[in-house]
């Protein structure tokens, strides 16, 4: 069976079940599954029904469109005002209309995220989803639109309580924001410890050593993150959630070179990850391949193959994306012609 003919089955099967559940729903299968276009086809054959306008207005926020997306998810919200998820959407959007708004209209941005993120705990004290959107608004937040570092200090307590994980990687984030690097870094081997079948977590340790210069503890979690397999994921997680350990598997490969670099520590095991990470074909929320070269690059300009580091630098010059490596590239290629 082709992967549309499966959604229109499950289209069928729906209608003729009558079913309320969104898990059901074969436009949020299709969703879930990254098949955006598919989705958003089935979603706009059903615009009267909350859920439609909800996950369109995601597919805006996914394509940039965020005033579209800020409109479909209002209006979802307005046909279910008592739904706690339908709130955490509506904060999520306004929280980053806020970041590209002018100083006149982010102010009421933010103060609508709170009030959202606030309605969307009150509604549902076990969502995980808003109460971590919360603790990033109170602690990313200025104070004088509500951001508050001890109201995020003390959510983060519940949300370890519901999910650990989240919780322990919250207080990471708190303690970094606040330059308490001890303290994160406590955090941050008390997430490893709790979870060494994740690469996830482990990715984010290994952040945190690497924020705080300390690369060979750094490279030890993105060496982790990297190898661990899918057979050797919890089995408890569902499809989202394997997809996010992959990702983190793969982005450890790309911190594996960048940690070289920034370290000048293993130096071939850097090269070996950033060939590796090449062979896939990333996330658009990932390094690019160019990323990947011009730190290749810079590797091997360190173990003095100057041939290869220009070859590598000079495809990524090539590079001309919004914030690509282009103008590392450029330098790289100074470095190499002067050595």
């Amino acid at each position: 069976m082709t992967l549309i003919k499966y959604y229109l089955f499950m289209a069928l099967m729906f209608l003729a079940l009558g079913s309320g559940l969104s898990k059901a729903n074969p436009a949020v299968l299709a969703f879930e599954d990254e098949n955006y276009e598919l989705a958003k086809e089935l979603f706009e054959k059903d615009k009267d029904s909350a859920i439609s306008m909800l996950y369109l207005g995601r597919l805006e926020m996914k394509s940039g469109n965020l005033d579209e997306a800020e409109e479909l998810i209002k209006e979802a919200l307005e046909m279910k005002p008592n739904e706690s998820n339908y709130h955490y959407w509506f904060a999520s959007i306004s929280g980053i209309q806020a970041g590209s708004a002018s100083i006149f209209s982010a102010p009421g941005y933010a103060s609508d995220s709170k009030e959202h993120f606030i309605k969307a705990v009150e509604l549902d004290s076990n969502n995980v989803q808003a109460l971590s959107g919360l603790i990033s608004f109170y602690t990313q937040a200025p104070s004088i639109v509500g951001g508050s570092i001890d109201k995020a200090r003390e959510l983060t307590i519940k949300l370890t309580e519901l999910d650990k994980k989240e919780g322990l990687s919250a207080q990471i984030n708190l303690h970094r924001s606040e330059n308490e690097t001890e303290k994160e870094l406590e955090k941050a081997e008390e997430l490893a410890k709790a979870f060494p079948n994740s690469s996830e977590a482990l990715l984010k340790v290994g952040f945190s050593y690497q924020g705080a210069k300390k690369y060979e503890k750094a490279f030890l979690h993105f060496a982790s993150a990297s190898s661990i397999k899918e057979s050797e994921f919890d089995k408890s997680l569902n499809k989202k959630e394997k997809r996010s350990e992959k990702f983190a598997s793969s982005s450890a490969l790309y911190q594996i070179g960048r940690n070289a670099v920034l370290g000048n520590i293993k130096i071939d095991e850097g090269i070996t990850a950033l060939e590796s990470y090449l062979e896939l074909t990333p996330h658009k929320s990932q390094p690019s391949h160019n990323w990947a070269n011009v730190r290749l690059s810079a590797l091997y300009l360190k173990k003095g193959n100057k041939v290869k580091a220009k070859a590598l630098a000079l495809v990524a010059k090539s590079d001309k994306s919004e914030g690509g490596p282009r103008k590392l590239a450029k330098k790289l290629l100074r470095k190499i012609k002067k050595s």
